[in-house]
């Protein structure tokens, strides 16, 4: 999302429509006509580069995801918190009691790094 902000920041859209399809082996329900705000995703930009950084070893496979493992679990919802602020919908695992995929959300900058946790809250406010 990041890289394709910056490759179109020149055509200036404030809303482009992006393919996002959610393994359904992963993933309770699918995003509904995901786009990209581009203010909404300046806003938690800091959020999602930490996030990203956090879990990119899980997400290349270099590192397994272990239920036992409390710290990668809380890295992963962290990025998921990110991507459901960017996105304004839901991102449900299989199994969760929580909304399925998709279901619209509004999350204030302020509940999101409530959700993130204070080493986030103070490394996004540091890049502000």
């Amino acid at each position: 999302m990041l890289r394709r902000r910056r490759e179109r920041r020149d055509a200036d859209p404030t809303r482009e429509p992006v393919a996002i399809e959610l393994p359904a082996a992963v993933f309770d329900g699918q995003l509904v006509d995901p786009a990209l705000d581009d203010a909404r995703l300046a806003q938690v930009e800091p959020a999602l580069r930490d996030a990203w950084a956090q879990t990119a070893g899980y997400a290349q496979g270099i590192d397994p995801v272990e239920v036992t493992d409390r710290a990668a679990l809380v890295r992963i919802d962290q990025l998921r918190v990110a991507l459901e602020a960017a996105l304004g919908q839901r991102i449900t695992f299989r199994g969760e009691r929580r909304e399925s995929s998709g279901v619209r959300i509004t999350l204030r900058i302020d509940e999101l790094w409530a959700a993130l946790g204070p080493s986030t809250w103070a490394y996004s406010r540091a890049t502000w």
